[in-house]
């Protein structure tokens, strides 16, 4: 899923694409292992370990044979429809996949006998107590309940996008049945009687914050300190158990809340420490600097990608239906610029800051649709081409396929 993440930014639809016809082959192969191993009726599950003709492999059963891994695949899917508004793509690809592994999920849960919210049978949260008794949590962890919640708000949108108002309806109605994500003093539990109290390398207790984005710090001062809380205690822990991805990851999340600093910080940790001079993530710290209990080498894409993709997140940020320029740039890149970055809604945006001040930006619109962006110039006088409606620190402006728009700082900073 990492892997996945960089290759939207840059526009390289047709390399991502790659990976979406590969899952998308194998529909039929999931929706066989959805019926033969869970006995459902309905809906594909993927195997969380998977051969090329999609079968499932075994090992770590509490993650290879965890069900919910299919949302974050499917998110992929949704994610891809997002930058590139392909509508064509939504009808017969995104919505469909997700409505799959959703119904699967659903078919999956049961009411609690007591709180009557829906439950899975078993739950884990890679990786943790690894391949041990303990890795069986109390359901459902947050990282099944993220999932779980996330890909039912998703198939909502699709679906209203749609005009599927029925099936809108029905996936918000089983929203509606799932719990609050658990918390506690330290943040973002790993399930309902477990919190994190030790490091560790996979931040699956994390999902709902990045790359789900279900708590945000836009949401309310109820989100920004569970947050907060969770981030605090992962400093307390310290990063000992980690490996190199636990870096890259961290610096997505740390750009995703509008910290630049953290950011530029855990990418360089796994830059100098955690990459080979080939530019090979290598899972252990190699320069023993005391990051890491983890020496080994062993060589996985992931973590790569995600470094990419954090930087592309210190640059341009556009969940919630909003545009966001230079959200999380860190104080030493004063000078900074990027061009031709795609957007969610299907923008395309080009942006200069200069002496740690936004100089300009350019949106260009790939369809039709109402831009919604954080002003980049708050509390400055700025120009621009195209007459914007100010709300609060927020711009607005309708844009048709092909139309753009630049503003432009009225004094150089």
């Amino acid at each position: 899923q990492l892997t996945y993440w960089a290759y939207l930014a840059p526009g390289r639809f047709e390399q991502g694409e790659s990976f979406l016809d590969f899952m998308w082959s194998h529909v039929k192969t999931h929706a066989n292992f959805a019926r033969d191993f869970y006995g459902l009726d309905r809906g594909h599950v993927i195997p969380g370990v998977m051969a090329l003709d999609g079968g499932a492999l075994g090992d770590w059963f509490q993650y290879t044979f965890t069900p919910t891994n299919g949302a974050w695949i499917a998110q992929a899917f949704y994610l891809h429809w997002l930058y590139t508004m392909d509508q064509t793509f939504l009808a017969d690809r995104a919505y469909p996949y997700c409505s799959g592994i959703a119904e699967a999920l659903l078919d999956l849960t049961s009411p609690d006998p007591v709180s009557g919210k829906l439950k899975l049978p078993l739950s884990s949260s890679p990786e943790i107590h690894n391949n041990s008794q303990q890795a069986w949590l109390t359901p459902n962890s947050n990282f099944d309940l993220s999932l779980l919640s996330w890909i039912l708000k998703a198939n909502e949108q699709m679906a209203r996008t749609m005009g599927k108002e029925d099936d809108a309806d029905m996936w918000r109605h089983s929203l509606n049945k799932l719990d609050r994500l658990a918390t506690d003093d330290t943040g973002l539990m790993i399930s309902p009687d477990k919190p994190l109290r030790e490091s560790h390398r996979h931040h699956s207790h994390l999902m709902a914050i990045h790359p789900l984005g279900l708590i945000t710090v836009e949401g309310g001062e109820d989100e920004k300190k569970i947050i907060e809380d969770s981030l605090a205690n992962i400093e307390v822990l310290g990063t000992r158990a980690w490996v190199g991805y636990s870096f890259s990851w961290m610096a997505c999340i740390h750009a995703r809340i509008g910290r630049g600093d953290g950011a530029l910080r855990y990418l360089n940790d796994f830059h100098t420490s955690f990459t080979l001079r080939n530019g090979f993530h290598c899972n252990g710290e190699q320069t023993r600097k005391g990051l890491s209990d983890y020496h080994y080498r062993p060589f996985t894409l992931e973590g790569n990608f995600a470094a990419g993709q954090a930087v592309h997140e210190m640059l341009l940020q556009s969940w919630g239906d909003k545009l966001r320029i230079f959200p999380a740039v860190p104080e030493k890149w004063r000078d900074v610029s990027f061009e031709n970055l795609r957007a969610e809604g299907g923008y395309t945006v080009s942006a200069t800051r200069r002496n740690g001040k936004t100089l300009e930006v350019e949106v260009r619109a790939t369809v039709d649709g109402s831009l919604r962006m954080t002003n980049p110039f708050v509390g400055e006088s700025y120009q621009s081409d195209t007459e914007l409606e100010t709300r609060g620190e927020e711009l607005y402006l309708d844009m048709l396929a092909g139309g753009s728009v630049t503003l432009r700082r009225s004094s150089p900073p």
